[in-house]
């Protein structure tokens, strides 16, 4: 058990308490475009109390698997992923490599498959890879004992919203532990209370587009851990015949297949394209998933009830100070399935703390998000764009963050009322009725 430093926590107290304090230091996905690691660098330049210290991103499947269904992110080669680390490296960026899903199917048991994580953690240690971000205790504990110089983040899956939770990974030794937004990013008093009890470092999502305290969220994780978890011990950058047998970074292979797994209910739909599975539950490892039900849930509810975009827990960038306050350490951007253009207006968003346009697309991503949880071949998807807009100036006028910040229970609820009435607008009813219609075809399929 890692020692209390108690002299620590004071200083962060005391820098909480501090005005004028530098904003947080950020954490930001990757595309593997080295434009955007040159251009954060360049909004560095331009903002220079704005700190990008990270990037993060995996491949579409590795041998645990993580947060995000296969199909929703791009296929990066063994060179340029290896080029990416070493560009983020040179501009003074670390790299996190995502290894977050919360289960894998009672594999993390067995002796050969242990073999199997550590030779994929030896290959991105030589690739420069300066962390990995884990929710599986089991792994975490793994490895911090096998890869100590990892630096060691405790993904936003395990659901850390309590000092004793919070306790228990520090304990096994991790670095940053990233708080569960679902249910704290608006909870001060619960920030405060972690922030005053740990000594290893926070970290918040600000631009989650979810519904508030989700109740699908631990499914729909292990949901998108099972999409990307490499099939057979196979993936991207694993040998083919599943050894993993890393040759020296520079002549790593890329895999990539992905097996059906077994006990899987599904329905087959032609699309134009030939068949495709659709797995709706009991995914094993290495299923081909092209579609995400639960996406469709939460969009169903979004739509249906417009309240719930601001209800969602979001950080604007306006409303960062107030979490540097407190004594947070560093702020997520999201996300692994946008470009370059998107992550580079986000990070200068928040690098500039200001956002004058529609927080629509910030936040909830223009609603691809929404049309990502239909697949990427949707027969039926209404051609019209999702007409939401979130005037974030009204949120400004409204002093949105000290709102949050002040009020409970019933009153706050009554305060997302009546700034949804001013700030949001579903500008075309009909477009809106067709998406519902849509994806509640989808969900009833």
């Amino acid at each position: 058990m890692k020692p209390a430093n108690h002299h620590f926590a004071a200083e962060r107290r005391e820098t909480a308490a501090k005005p004028n304090q530098p904003t947080l230091q950020f954490s930001i996905a990757t595309c593997w475009d080295d434009a955007l690691l040159d251009g954060l660098v360049a909004l560095q330049r331009e903002h220079p109390r704005a700190r990008f210290v990270e990037v993060y991103g995996a491949h579409r499947t590795n041998i645990t698997g993580h947060g995000r269904p296969a199909y929703r992110l791009p296929e990066v080669s063994a060179e340029v992923f290896e080029r990416h680390v070493r560009r983020a490296r040179e501009l003074g960026l670390r790299f996190n490599y995502i290894m977050n899903a919360p289960d894998f199917g009672g594999r993390e048991t067995s002796v050969e498959w242990l073999g199997e994580v550590s030779r994929w953690l030896k290959y991105l240690a030589q690739c420069g890879v300066s962390g990995v971000t884990i929710s599986h205790p089991d792994l975490l504990r793994f490895v911090k004992r096998e890869f100590p110089d990892f630096r060691l983040n405790v993904s936003v899956i395990t659901g850390v919203d309590t000092v004793a939770e919070a306790r228990r990974f520090e304990d096994i030794g991790a670095d940053v532990i990233n708080l569960n937004p679902f249910t704290i990013n608006r909870d001060f008093d619960s920030l405060r209370a972690i922030r005053q009890a740990m000594d290893c470092e926070l970290e918040l999502y600000a631009n989650i587009p979810c519904l508030d305290r989700c109740p699908r969220r631990d499914a729909h994780y292990r949901y998108s851990g099972r999409a990307s978890q490499a099939a057979g011990g196979q993936g991207e950058g694993i040998n083919s015949d599943g050894r993993g047998d890393f040759p020296s970074p520079a002549g790593a292979g890329e895999g990539g297949a992905i097996a059906p797994g077994e006990g899987c209910r599904e329905s087959t739909n032609s699309y134009g394209q030939g068949e495709v599975r659709v797995r709706r539950e009991g995914l094993a490892p290495g299923v081909a998933v092209t579609e995400d039900p639960f996406l469709m849930h939460c969009s169903h509810t979004f739509l249906s009830n417009p309240v719930e975009f601001l209800r969602s827990p979001f950080i604007r960038p306006e409303d960062v100070p107030a979490y540097r306050q407190i004594g947070m350490d560093f702020i997520k951007l999201s996300d692994r399935t946008e470009g370059t253009a998107f992550l580079l207006q986000t990070a200068k968003a928040y690098a500039a703390g200001h956002y004058d346009g529609n927080l629509f697309d910030l936040i909830f991503r223009s609603g691809r998000k929404i049309r990502a949880g239909l697949g990427w071949v949707q027969p039926g998807a209404p051609a019209q764009p999702i007409p939401v807009i979130i005037r974030n100036s009204v949120l400004t006028e409204l002093k949105f963050i000290e709102q949050i910040k002040t009020l409970r229970g019933a009153k706050r609820a009554e305060f997302y009322t009546k700034a949804a009435a001013r700030a949001v607008s579903l500008t075309n009813p009909q477009a809106v009725e067709e998406w519902l219609s849509v994806l509640q075809a989808r969900i009833a399929a």
